[in-house]
Formats: C-alpha cells, sequence, structure tokens
C-alpha cells in the first residue's frame, strides 16, 4: 500500500518544498505559477528510501482546481492533501497505512494535526454530516481508486467565495455510501498563517456564508442552518455588526446565482 502526497502549492521554482514539509513518501506537487511545464525528482528520505516527486506546473488559480488536478493524475493507492505551510510528522506514512488496513471498509480517513487553535478527540469516531463540517483539507486522506467526488471549483481560496469546499467535498462523498473515520493519530503540524479568504465579518463574510450554506447543504437545509445561525449563533460570532444587517447579508447569499 503506497501513500503519495498531495501537494498545493504556488510560484514554486524547485523542489525545496519537499525538504520544508519533511515529505517521506512519493508525492505530487500542483505548482500554480506563470508557466505550463511537467518535471520529475527522485530523493531520498531521511530513512534512506528512494521516493520519487512529481511538479506539475499550471497557469490555473484556485485551491478547488489544485485539489482536482492532483486528484486526476495522483497514483499512489492513499493520497493525502498537503499545502506548502504544513510540516508531515517523520512517522505519517506508517500511521496511515496501518489505519487504512485496519479499516477495510472506510474510504476516507481523517487525521489528528497540529494546529494552535484546534482540539481534537483522542478517541475514534465515525464521520458524519455534522463532523464533516469540522474537518480541514489536510485532514484528509483517501483511498485513490474509490474517490469518483471532485471539489466544487466554484468554492475555495482563490475564486472569493469563501471557504468549505472541503466539507461540501466530504459530504458529497457521504452522499455516495463512502465511510468516513476519525483516526487520532497525528500526521503533521500547520503553521498559523493568515487566512487567504477571510478578512474580519464584514459584509462579504455573511454573503459568502449564505451562499456556501447553500453549496454545502441544499436549499431547505442550509436554510435551517441560517435560521440557527441567526438565531443562536450569529451574536457570538459576530458582535460589531446589527442583527438586521447580519440577516441581510446571509440572505443576499443565499439567493445568489454564482
Amino acid at each position: 500500500m503506497t501513500v503519495e502526497v498531495l501537494i498545493s502549492c504556488m510560484y514554486q521554482k524547485d523542489f525545496s518544498i519537499i525538504q520544508r514539509s519533511n515529505v517521506q513518501t512519493d508525492a505530487l506537487i500542483i505548482n500554480q505559477c506563470d508557466i505550463e511545464k511537467v518535471e520529475e525528482f527522485q530523493f531520498y528520505n531521511t530513512q534512506g528510501k528512494i521516493c520519487h516527486a512529481r511538479m506539475i506546473s499550471t497557469k490555473e488559480r484556485g485551491l478547488s482546481k489544485s485539489r482536482n488536478m492532483a486528484i486526476r493524475y495522483a497514483t499512489g493507492d492513499i493520497c493525502l492533501f498537503c499545502d506548502d505551510d504544513e510540516t508531515l510528522e517523520t512517522d505519517y506514512e506508517t500511521k496511515i497505512s496501518t489505519s487504512f488496513e485496519r479499516y477495510p471498509k472506510e474510504s476516507i480517513l481523517i487525521f489528528k494535526i497540529k494546529h494552535p487553535k484546534k482540539r481534537y478527540s483522542s478517541q475514534t469516531y465515525r464521520i458524519g454530516y455534522f463532523k464533516a463540517l469540522r474537518v480541514c483539507s489536510c485532514q484528509i486522506a483517501f483511498r485513490r481508486e474509490r474517490i469518483p467526488v471532485s471539489f466544487c471549483e466554484k468554492m475555495g481560496s482563490g475564486t472569493g467565495n469563501g471557504g468549505g469546499e472541503e466539507n461540501k467535498f466530504l459530504i458529497d462523498c457521504l452522499k455516495k455510501g463512502f465511510k468516513i473515520r476519525y483516526i487520532p493519530l497525528l500526521i503533521m503540524s500547520v503553521s498559523q498563517t493568515d487566512s487567504i479568504w477571510f478578512h474580519g465579518y464584514d459584509a462579504t463574510y455573511w454573503i459568502n456564508r449564505g451562499w456556501v450554506a447553500k453549496m454545502i447543504y441544499g436549499k431547505l437545509v442550509a436554510y435551517l442552518y441560517i435560521i440557527y445561525v441567526l438565531t443562536i449563533r450569529s451574536h457570538k460570532i459576530d458582535n460589531t455588526n446589527s442583527w438586521f444587517k447580519k440577516a441581510y447579508w446571509i440572505h443576499k447569499g443565499f439567493f445568489e446565482k454564482r
């Protein structure tokens, strides 16, 4: 069972991201830049094993497009999403491969990451529709041959429409009957960097939140979610804007067609 890391990045001039990310297995790098080029590179990991890396440089833009390209060109049995601000644990390959062997019916496993703002359970559990909303993309490892689902390219960094693309991806997988489980094993650390799409609780945030909810849940469930946010959550999230402004903005996003 081979593990391949799928790295999304921008404007990389060489393969140094392999060392910075502590990659110990084969890797596929999707490098969004200003050229179209495919390169290959062999390297020794820290255990002296020869690994193979490929870099696809592309003029395409958008994180979801990068993820989809990585899925299309991946060759590993098990694939793990990664970005350029993450550092893999040296033993991630063993943790991932043994976990998939232990749970042969699961198509996707969600792992623990080290992040200054996140806390994770020490127990394994099945991921359902609600818990899928709390997952970030760098936690996701999947069996390549079982995943016909792609990321929504209208969502994610680079689109201006806000995040949530990984949550929609997981929910789409659940709708198709794929089993997803959380595994409390640490596989990487994430640097605390500023969000590309979040710039405060302004009109854009609330408009995008309404639109993203519709994309993830569908109209009926999304509207129930919006009612929940406005009645219970909105004052905890944002106490700088009035309830009427937030209600107007989130409804505006909900009814938008993009």
